[in-house]
């Protein structure tokens, strides 16, 4: 079994949704809620809710790593939904190959409100098993840095889960790029990542002011950011590997931009009549899996 920890803020009703569909995963859940007014509903066996009003992100992450029983926790957005195989075949995975701190995949994308047709999330990755190759941990973030892919909401193992949000609870950054920048380096200082170079999950795409929205770019204007993130590492191993990622993430940022418009040219992946609901979709993704 593997724990789901969600966290959310203030989102109920798409709370209320991640819990009717993570609930039938043979996992445990935890929720974390950080809202002004708790949620007060039927929670199934297999659900734990949180209610800590108080809790920063980082916060809420670690309390609830914390409380979880098993070694590998996945991390999803309280608008995400997870496709339940590729999670396990990772679990799996993880299971086989100790060296491997987290895995992922591709996301595909709905607009709020509207599941008629899902999109790619562009991404840049096009060589996910050198991974798993014999390059060292320098090489192998370089590589994850210049093809850049969000590394927040994945499958992780418990340990790596723990380091990573200490530190960032620690940094206290005020620019939140830096959260993946973090778990990056955290994931490879302890081994390597595991791209499943497949769908990973379906993500609703806000039409108003989002996460993303909200925070600018990793630049050269965020010097006191850069010394948190650097002083982040637990030991000179670790510092090192954080002032590789950022040097090579700057280094890499206008490619990265030309690159990421280009791939936005991809045709939508269509399901047909506005009759399909999210769960018919997802059904869908997960059949393709099996």
């Amino acid at each position: 079994m593997i724990t789901i920890i969600i966290p959310t803020h203030n989102r109920h009703e798409k709370l209320d949704r991640a819990i009717n569909y993570y609930s039938e995963f043979d996992s445990q859940i935890i929720v974390v809620d950080s809202s002004e007014v708790i949620y007060e509903r039927n929670y199934p066996s297999n659900v734990r809710y949180l209610y800590k009003p108080t809790l920063n992100f980082a916060e809420k992450i670690l309390t609830a790593v914390r409380d979880c029983d098993n070694e590998l926790v996945a991390l999803v957005a309280d608008d995400d939904f997870i496709l339940e195989k590729p999670l396990f075949k990772a679990v799996t995975r993880m299971k086989q190959a100790e060296e491997i701190s987290i895995s992922f995949g591709y996301f595909l994308s709905f607009n709020e409100g509207n599941v008629s047709s899902l999109e790619p999330i562009p991404v840049l990755n096009r060589n996910p098993d050198y991974y798993h190759g014999v390059a060292n941990a320098e090489s192998k973030l370089k590589h994850f840095v210049a093809n850049f892919e969000q590394l927040l909401w994945s499958l992780y193992r418990k340990e790596t889960l723990l380091s990573a949000f200490k530190k960032v609870a620690k940094a206290d950054y005020v620019n939140d790029n830096f959260i993946e920048l973090t778990i990056a380096t955290t994931a490879f200082s302890k081994g390597t990542v595991n791209h499943t170079n497949s769908f990973w999950g379906v993500r609703e795409r806000a039409l108003g002011e989002h996460w993303g929205s909200r925070h600018k770019a990793i630049s050269k204007n965020d010097p006191l950011e850069f010394t948190k993130f650097i002083d982040s590492g637990e030991n000179d191993f670790e510092k090192k590997l954080c002032q590789v990622a950022l040097e090579h993430y700057l280094s890499k940022s206008l490619s990265r931009k030309v690159r990421h418009r280009i791939s936005r040219f991809r045709k939508p992946i269509s399901h047909g009549s506005i009759d399909y609901t999210l769960s018919e979709i997802l059904s869908i993704l997960n059949k393709a899996h099996e």
